[in-house]
């Protein structure tokens, strides 16, 4: 059974798309002999149920009633559920300490803090009455919740993953139960090393990414400041004894984590006469998040071509290292870490693409970005009610600014009512794909890393299983590891990728992007249909069910944007009921998950699997089945399933 055990781990390490794999090309007798019969132990072992259609981390769900245990078993976390539980509790906490500051209750408290850390950026109440100590909460959440700032944490987990992998393959040598590394096969070195350089990107990357934010929104504070002083003070914040530092300040961070947040009540209003402040708060919107990958790739590559220039002509000996690896300068390490994130980026973070990738994701930025801004000029620029406040070349400006924070930001810099009903629409179409771009991209690039050839693993002979009935093949199964088989099936799908048509897997994803929450969706319009019927039929809110359905999907896409509420200066949130502003958190909660790789994807793998495999850690049956997982009281697998 300690066999089964291990059989039953290895095969968990597998994603979906490689276990049925694996079972089709039995169905079709495409293997046979030894081969074969490792084949069948294996579809003995386990198979993947008929309905299940769920991505790696749901794998299993039903298998036998004892899949309760898979997250103990499974070496990838199921990191969505860490990424939820960060967002939900660190929210609730920091609403909990805004209801005690600002004396509000705590569903309008819970909703500013949802806001901010999800960079939704509605609000139930006015900026003009949260105090000096609220704007600092709330320019916390809008950092830690920000795309780059979780970008570290997945790189921190990453490197975390593999030191504990080291450790337990250190002990285990220090056991005698693994052999030396000298005694390893050369695709096993390769692996090995391969891992290793990867570690080393992962550490370069984390500073990288750090000096990015630094430089980024150092420099667009600065920028912002220079660009408000040109301006007198507004008013409101000079009687609220905020500085233009302070201004500019918390403007760069929202900006930033496209939060959508201002000190001024009427968000940016006051500055829609001032396009050096909004000019550069536009650039900070698309370095923060809808060209991230873009700024961050050319960042890394400027820092590149600086050490391989500049660094390189000051310390020649130092550039050149040594012969070996050990005699290697650490300057050349760093260079060719650099080098290695710029080659193989996706193996690193989700938020840095290809060349190719990236000058695509550009293309498609800037064509949204022109779409939007082609149909704000043709329906404002002659529209009465918008030029009874601001003159052509002023709207053309506003324009500019409210077309890239449409997608991402949620600033507002004029009165939306003001707008063309269309071009309502047109942005809550935006809105909704708001992480299209980004999404699209991410996909592509992990389906073209699928497809890589596999790097080299060590063939070694297996025995061969005779032909058994099935009850004594499965007690033999755990000595096949279906990790080794992997490689055959990826290479299979490698050879038939080709054969499979690109508008069948864009059509798929265009159809699990568009239709993967519509239930919630459809299900939060009909709550908030029912319990706002109060406000939907008060005259003063001037509101209907389009106006909340804008409302919803600014919230699920992040964005922040609200049609508001007549003579107010809160979102269209703040006139809901508790349960209509229950319901928009929900939707800001739900709209932070999207965007994410899929389970199976690489950048996840804190279990440095390959590493394992490669060092031979799963070869010896009595460890793994000591190393097998164990629940809170120190039951395997194998004890559960003997009860």
């Amino acid at each position: 059974m300690r066999r089964r055990v291990r059989g039953l781990m290895h095969l968990r390490l597998l994603d979906k798309d490689t276990r049925k794999e694996l079972f089709e090309l039995l169905d079709q007798d495409e293997v046979s002999g030894e081969s074969g019969q490792r084949w069948q132990l294996l579809r003995l072992l386990t198979a993947p149920d008929e309905g299940d259609e769920d991505d790696g981390a749901n794998d299993g769900a039903n298998d036998g009633g004892h899949d309760y245990f898979h997250f103990f078993v499974t070496s990838r976390l199921d990191y969505k559920f860490y990424w939820s539980m960060y967002y939900v509790l660190l929210g609730l906490l920091c609403g909990a300490i805004i209801a005690g500051i600002e004396r509000l209750p705590f569903v309008d408290s819970l909703f500013i803090a949802a806001a901010a850390m999800t960079g939704a950026g509605l609000s139930t109440v006015g900026m003009n009455r949260l105090s000096t100590g609220t704007f600092q909460i709330l320019a916390t959440l809008m950092i830690i919740g920000c795309a780059p700032f979780m970008m570290l944490v997945l790189l921190v987990a990453r490197r975390v993953g593999f030191a504990r992998a080291i450790a337990k393959v250190q002990r285990r040598r220090e056991a005698k139960a693994l052999p030396p590394e000298h005694e390893l096969t050369d695709g096993e070195t390769q692996v090995i090393r391969d891992c290793q350089l990867m570690d080393e990107a992962l550490g370069v990357l984390v500073y990288v990414t750090l000096g990015y934010v630094l430089c980024v929104v150092g420099l667009g504070i600065v920028v912002v400041y220079a660009g408000l002083r040109t301006r007198p003070m507004q008013e409101e914040l000079r009687q609220r004894r905020f500085s233009f530092l302070d201004n500019a300040s918390f403007l760069a961070v929202s900006a930033f984590a496209n939060a959508g947040m201002a000190l001024a009540s009427d968000s940016l209003v006051g500055l829609s006469d001032n396009p050096s402040a909004y000019v550069p708060l536009s650039l900070l919107i698309l370095a923060g998040n809808s060209a991230l990958p873009i700024f961050l790739r050319s960042f890394v590559a400027a820092i590149l071509h600086v050490e391989s220039t500049v660094v390189a002509r000051w310390s020649p000996h130092d550039a050149q290292g040594g012969s070996g690896p050990r005699q290697e300068s650490g300057r050349a390490r760093y260079r060719r870490a650099l080098q290695f994130i710029l080659d193989h980026p996706r193996r690193l973070t989700p938020f840095v693409f290809s060349s190719v990738q990236t000058k695509v994701l550009g293309v498609v930025v800037c064509m949204l970005v022109l779409v939007q801004y082609f149909f704000f000029l043709v329906s404002t620029l002659n529209r009465l009610t918008a030029l009874q406040d601001h003159s052509r070349w002023t709207l053309a400006g506003i324009g500019y600014f409210q077309t890239l924070a449409v997608r991402a930001a949620g600033f507002t810099i004029m009165d939306l009512r003001q707008l063309n009903q269309g071009l309502i629409f047109i942005y809550a179409v935006m809105m909704y794909m708001s992480s299209f771009p980004f999404v699209a991209t991410l996909e592509k690039s992990a389906n073209a890393d699928a497809s890589r050839p596999p790097a080299p693993q060590r063939q070694t002979a297996r025995p061969v299983v005779p032909q058994r009935p099935p009850s004594v093949a499965l007690q033999t199964a755990a000595t096949i590891n279906p990790l080794h088989l992997a490689d055959e099936a990826a290479g299979r799908r490698a050879e038939g990728a080709e054969d499979i048509k690109a508008a069948h897997i864009n059509k798929k994803f265009l159809s699990h992007f568009l239709l993967r929450h519509s239930f919630f969706l459809v299900a939060a319009v009909l709550v908030c249909a029912y319990a706002e019927d109060g406000m939907l039929t008060d005259p003063q809110a001037q509101a209907n069910l389009w106006y909340v359905i804008f409302e919803i999907v600014s919230a699920y896409g992040n964005v922040g944007l609200s049609l508001g509420v007549p003579g107010q200066v809160y979102s269209l949130s703040g006139a809901m009921s508790s349960t209509g502003k229950a319901v928009m958190i929900a939707m800001m909660w739900l709209g932070k998950h999207r965007g994410l790789p899929s389970a199976k994807d690489e950048v996840v793998d804190f279990g440095w699997d390959r590493y394992l495999v490669a060092c031979r850690f799963y070869d010896d049956d009595e460890a793994s089945a000591a190393d097998a997982p164990r629940d809170s009281q120190g039951s395997t697998i194998d004890d559960h399933r003997a009860r």
